[in-house]
């Protein structure tokens, strides 16, 4: 049972240096710990204080995962990326080039949801490229070109079919963004698992679902991205790159955001690329703060893949 001490009992010195051991011992355990599991200790952190459920998916170049609350979880935006690999695939197999005209007519062109094309349109309408059309739904996340391309594609079940024939059922894409805009409750409808995301980016990027000439193109999107900046984009210093594709939602009446995230890769400084994605949904918080969360697990991710701090005042 070993010794045991108490107020009346005498600690004599073989005992005494025990005792100072152990307690040597319990202060050196954190210094003790790995750089994945002071990494994962870190992503814990800033987590904890969340008013949010923070899906939370890395998947190292050597392919290891880490992954917090990794369960389905509405992708909003997200979601255009699977279509847009939906698209080049048919395009790939049909021979379609991405100069080929695709007509946008005045009965895609609602109001009220965000589409710099349909801005860009005379109220009839007209006709823009494949390619043109995909980078619209892809770099500025434009809802109305990303349904005229679900459409292309065959509708949202030919997209889920698509993602199932790679093997990837953990992503769920049902609805347009018509449909989404439909009710709010209705932008839970397409959901996904952070490490599902993180899988489909890196067999992208890995050649698989592609050929070389289309995976760079869309790498090229991907890359350009114009929105969210203040997510991935704001933990990572400004030359590396991030190919990322991002997604929010409306508010319900009660004043919560059911989605603010934002998925991708990152290549660093020696050519190998991580994938990462930051799910935060039923969030309490303000945009900023949801942010700032995406911002933060993005930063501790390049510095564990890097081993360096680069210092803007994040934990």
């Amino acid at each position: 049972d070993g010794p045991h001490f108490s107020f009346t009992q005498p600690i004599h010195p073989p005992d005494m240096k025990r005792v100072i051991a152990l307690l040597l011992l319990a202060a050196m355990l954190p210094a003790c710990e790995t750089p994945r599991e002071q990494f994962e200790r870190r992503i814990d952190r800033i987590l904890e204080p969340c008013e949010a459920t923070v899906g939370v998916a890395v998947l190292a170049p050597d392919g290891s995962p880490i992954s917090r609350n990794d369960r389905p979880m509405p992708m909003l935006s997200v979601f255009k990326f699977p279509v847009a690999l939906a698209v080049l695939d048919r395009a790939v197999r049909e021979g379609i080039p991405l100069s080929t005209p695709v007509a946008v007519g005045p009965e895609w062109l609602d109001s009220g949801t965000y589409s710099p094309m349909r801005d860009s349109l005379p109220p009839q309408g007209g006709t823009l490229p494949l390619g043109r059309l995909l980078a619209y739904a892809v770099s500025q996340s434009d809802n109305i070109a990303c349904d005229r391309l679900i459409d292309f594609a065959g509708g949202p079940g030919a997209v889920d079919r698509y993602l199932k024939r790679l093997g990837i059922t953990e992503i769920r894409i049902t609805a347009t963004e018509r449909t989404m805009h439909l009710a709010t409750e209705n932008q839970r409808i397409n959901t996904a698992r952070p490490s599902a995301l993180c899988s489909l980016f890196d067999r992208f990027l890995q050649g698989e679902l592609l050929p070389q000439r289309e995976t760079d193109w869309l790498r090229g999107l991907l890359e350009g991205c114009a929105t969210g900046q203040n997510k991935l984009r704001a933990g990572l210093p400004p030359e590396v790159c991030l190919g990322h594709k991002t997604g929010s939602s409306d508010r319900t009446p009660e004043g919560i955001r059911i989605a603010d995230n934002d998925a991708g890769y990152v290549v660093l400084p020696d050519g190998q690329h991580y994938c990462i994605t930051v799910l935060v949904t039923d969030s309490h918080h303000d945009d900023a703060r949801n942010a700032g969360v995406i911002a933060a697990i993005s930063e501790a991710a390049y510095e564990y893949f890097t081993n360096t701090r680069h210092k803007n005042g994040r934990p």
